[in-house]
């Protein structure tokens, strides 16, 4: 079979010029990124997700006996709710519908750092998906990877899910009504039962590639902790990181990422200390967990939530 002329990917993001897209696009992203992605994977699967869209393997056609209502909102709620769909938009994430077959709610969720994040409620479309066991990395993963001494960078993606395409006949299915309009995605939202096992899938032979230069990492979802034995090879491991990554269409928010080598860095909800090998809860969480200890003490009762909050 003939050979892959070797990339240097370390300069990646300087090779793919041809490449024109809007800073703001997001919907299918990676699939502009297609010939990039063939230098590191031949899977078919991954392949044709990246090219043509993610497609789901329904139990059966979806169907539905009525159109689910919207929750109520207040005035505020309703012009966050404005604000996201016009986000939406611009981010190529939906579209308005012409053919829709399923029709989920829109509703708002609280958000861990304050206020409300809307998202569509895809619960009675998920039951239509089988559900597939998959194994994450995670906490035990980075304690028998990290070693005293070790420095720490993290890479947080952008709209990872927004990336990865859903495959155009099956977008009918992904439709919710807002303002008197109706939309659907075009990419893979959040809330879709699969959506974390298919891009920790996706994501397997970059971190496969990784790890082949001898990289140290851990990949939580669209969390990645780089892991190196200085300052400076981290740095330089973090650099290799985030060019591979845009090269193949991922956008890195530079909010959320540690670029600079620590030796003290929190990690999916845990801040690290590689001096002292410990591993302990970030101060905010202490603080809330121990208002809720004293608010349920008071109260001799709590909810539901507030159950699976303080249970973690």
């Amino acid at each position: 079979s003939q050979q892959k002329r070797p990339i240097d990917y370390s300069n990646a993001a300087s090779q793919r010029g041809y490449v024109t897209i809007s800073p703001c696009s997001f919907g299918g992203r990676i699939s502009r990124y297609i010939d990039m992605w063939r230098t590191i994977t031949n899977d078919p699967w991954i392949l044709e997700t990246v090219e043509k869209g993610l497609t789901l393997d329904f139990m059966s056609p979806p169907t539905q006996q009525k159109i689910p209502h919207n929750a109520v909102m207040s005035a505020d709620q309703i012009e966050i709710c404005n604000a996201e769909v016009k986000s939406l938009l611009e981010k190529d994430a939906i579209t308005r519908a012409i053919d829709c077959s399923f029709t989920s709610g829109f509703f708002l969720v609280p958000k861990a750092s304050g206020g409300w994040r809307p998202i569509i409620n895809l619960k009675a479309l998920n039951l239509f998906i089988p559900h597939l066991h998959f194994k994450m990395e995670g906490v035990n993963t980075v304690r028998h990877t990290v070693r005293q001494g070790d420095w720490l960078s993290k890479i947080d993606f952008k709209d990872a899910y927004f990336s990865v395409a859903l495959n155009p006949e099956q977008r009918k299915f992904f439709c919710f009504k807002w303002g008197g309009e109706t939309f659907q995605y075009v990419s893979m939202p959040f809330g879709l039962g699969p959506a974390p096992r298919v891009f920790t899938k996706l994501l397997k032979p970059i971190v496969g590639f990784l790890r082949k230069q001898g990289l140290r990492l851990i990949v939580y979802l669209d969390d990645i902790l780089i892991i190196g034995n200085s300052e400076e090879s981290t740095r330089e491991a973090v650099k290799l990181v985030v060019n591979l990554l845009e090269s193949l269409g991922f956008v890195i928010q530079s909010e959320k990422s540690i670029l600079e080598p620590s030796q003290v860095l929190e990690y999916i909800g845990l801040v690290i200390d590689t001096n002292s090998m410990t591993f302990c809860l970030p101060q905010k969480k202490k603080d809330k967990l121990l208002e809720l200890c004293s608010k349920t003490y008071k109260s001799m009762s709590l909810s539901l939530r507030e159950m699976a909050s303080l249970l973690g």
